[in-house]
């Protein structure tokens, strides 16, 4: 049995570029992945926030990861949160 090599991933530079904003600056995503769509106007992906802004390592006010759910309206191409789950470590 042999197998063949994988074919290399698409990167995401050759993919078009979103027509949506956010309904908020605030409402933005940071480092998102496993986004899914749980209905036609409904985003459900995972942000863990490492690019937000004031962001620093370990950990300061503005690091932390979370599962959000944006609502798309295909009308105004806007995108707004309507849930969020944050787990903040304190120290």
């Amino acid at each position: 049995m042999s197998f063949s090599e994988p074919e290399p991933p698409v990167l995401s530079s050759s993919l078009p570029s979103s027509t949506f904003a956010f309904a908020a600056d605030a409402q933005e995503f940071y480092d998102p992945h496993d986004a899914q769509l749980v209905s036609d106007s409904e985003l459900l992906l995972l942000d863990d926030g490492n690019n937000r802004p004031d962001c620093k390592q370990p950990y300061a006010d503005n690091c932390f990861t979370r599962a959000v759910k944006y609502e798309l309206d295909f009308e105004s191409y806007t995108a707004t949160i309507v849930w969020q789950f944050a787990f903040q470590v304190e120290l």
